[in-house]
């Protein structure tokens, strides 16, 4: 595992303008993630996974390691085949790797759609530090979310009703903090029920 790698990333972390949190890892689940998952151990990706606990970005965006929440945990929950789930953030969306192009792409929860957002996985969290996320989140940031993120645990998002997908979110919408399991799975049974549909 690459020690050196990891403490150039928390260098560059300490000159973020943004609230960036490294959780302890844990190793009992490193064994259990390699059973799974290919992970190059000499890169950024193996650094991340298997020497932290994940990494949160200003309350908002969770990266994902091998800790309480850790990479294995969540995706053999989600069970999304060739894509592996490296981040998620308090809304339910998702940031998937996909393992034939080496890409990120987002479920989006405001349209149940996959979005390519044309980033490697160092590039991703290129950004998360040093890009624009405010504007990527802008429109579903409300005045005290700082406060707000505060309160959740780990394993907990915002759940809107009615949800972000729906036409009616962008004029009234109700918040409540939920496990974000709840929130991932019911997005992609709507998702089902509109393809169904289409």
């Amino acid at each position: 595992m690459d020690i050196e790698m990891l403490m150039a990333l928390k260098d560059k972390f300490a000159t973020s303008k943004r609230e960036i949190v490294v959780l302890s890892p844990n190793s009992q689940n490193i064994d259990k993630i390699k059973a799974i998952w290919a992970i190059p151990e000499k890169s950024l990706l193996g650094a991340i996974v298997f020497e932290t606990g994940g990494i949160i970005f200003d309350g908002w965006v969770r990266v994902l390691g091998c800790g309480e929440r850790n990479i294995a945990d969540w995706n053999n929950k989600l069970k999304l085949g060739n894509v592996l789930i490296v981040a998620d953030d308090i809304l339910g969306g998702l940031f998937g790797l996909e393992m034939e192009t080496s890409m990120i792409h987002y479920f989006a929860p405001d349209t149940l759609a996959w979005e390519d957002l044309d980033f490697t996985y160092s590039e991703f969290i290129r950004w998360l530090s040093e890009g624009d996320v405010d504007m990527f989140y802008e429109p579903f940031k409300w005045d005290g979310w700082v406060d707000d993120v505060k309160k959740l645990t780990i394993d907990e998002g915002f759940s809107y009703f009615p949800p972000l997908w729906t036409a009616e979110s962008k004029t009234d919408t109700n918040r409540k903090i939920v496990p974000l399991e709840e929130i991932v799975l019911l997005s992609f049974e709507y998702q089902k029920q509109l393809d169904a549909k289409n």
